[in-house]
């Protein structure tokens, strides 16, 4: 498509060959908009008001001034873009020259200089259910998501139990294990773990995912960090991310079982120090760094139950988040021998 979106200094947008409409307008095609009075505008500390709208719009801006043309960039999509279009509550119509609306779900980027440890506190001291309006896709709460003695008392009779040398455990153990297959960035717990590249400042797979779902500021306060060496492990904010902070490690490249130990260890210790109790775990070092799959695996398992051996009170759940159908089998196979049932 050709069209271009205006921002005027009335906050009504202009499309070729149509009238002007306000803002209230566009959530003609969709449902109603929603207002959520408690946010605080980032240039002028007021109250804001936010409306999801859908619309056929381009909403990626590049000067964002009022009366600039917005630049094309987004693909806009047959039934609609959802975008979140922000105003002060003294004043609907008030010019959204800074803000930068993109075409994601919900994704507010200030152009202004407001530094990531503010935005990190406003992040931490926002109430979940107006965090969520920021999330650009599903959430997954701790409550959706099996213990492992849930899972085995559900599928048991289904999944083999051709495992040698099984190590019962007590179930208490049991349940603050799981293994979830889907999308990490998803989860509403306390902390993720991210399989960083030594730099911090994003890559491909699931930490191109992650800084994405993040938001630019992550990017920002990995920049402070200076880096990490690997089987390291350092904390951030999660920012946009359902997960109220994000553990960045770096994995080693091949089959190094001692790196990859020091891993998951320093990203346990580190959610214990800073009193976090729900953490979810990629499979670290299993993509292009190449560490095969059952080996890396048998690492990650075997470490997390020493931990909670040790650790227990500290722990409410650990998340093993699996992507691939061969991690699902193969850690399916390993929770029965390192922590059985029966």
């Amino acid at each position: 498509m050709s069209n271009y979106t205006y921002v005027t200094s009335s906050t009504k947008l202009k499309f070729p060959g149509e009238k002007r409409r306000n803002l209230k307008a566009l959530g003609f095609n969709s449902s109603n908009p929603v207002t959520t009075p408690h946010r605080r505008c980032v240039s002028c500390s007021r109250g804001v008001i936010v409306r999801r709208i859908y619309a056929p719009l381009k909403l990626i801006s590049s000067n964002n001034k009022p009366g600039r043309e917005v630049t094309k960039g987004a693909r806009s999509q047959r039934d609609g873009t959802a975008a979140t279009v922000v105003s002060c509550s003294f004043r609907s119509t008030r010019i959204l020259g800074n803000f930068l609306l993109r075409n994601s779900s919900a994704s507010i980027e200030p152009k202004g200089k407001m530094s990531f440890e503010d935005e990190k506190q406003r992040f931490m001291n926002m109430p979940p259910e107006e965090k969520r309006g920021f999330y650009k896709g599903e959430v997954i709460t701790l409550e959706q998501i099996s213990t492992w003695s849930e899972y085995w008392d559900k599928n048991k009779s289904n999944i083999t139990k051709a495992v040698e040398k099984a190590e019962k455990v007590d179930e208490t153990l049991a349940k603050k294990v799981c293994m979830w297959q889907g999308d990490i960035t998803s989860l509403e717990i306390d902390a993720i773990v991210n399989a960083a590249n030594s730099s911090l400042l994003g890559g491909g797979g699931v930490d191109g995912a992650i800084h994405r779902a993040a938001g630019p500021y992550l990017r920002k306060e990995c920049a402070t960090l200076k880096g990490c060496k690997v089987g390291e492990a350092k904390i951030t904010g999660g920012y946009e991310l359902p997960a109220k902070y994000i553990i960045h490690t770096v994995g080693p490249q091949g089959e190094k079982p001692d790196k990859l130990k020091e891993c998951y260890e320093n990203s346990l210790t580190l959610a214990k120090e800073n009193r976090l109790r729900t953490i979810a775990f990629p499979c670290i070092s299993t993509g292009i760094y190449g560490y095969p799959q059952r080996p890396a695996a048998k690492v990650a398992i075997s470490t997390v139950k020493k931990f909670l051996l040790d650790n227990k009170d500290t722990v409410d759940r650990v998340i093993f988040c699996l992507f691939m159908d061969t991690d699902k089998d193969i850690y399916e196979e390993l929770l029965q021998k390192y922590f059985a049932l029966d």
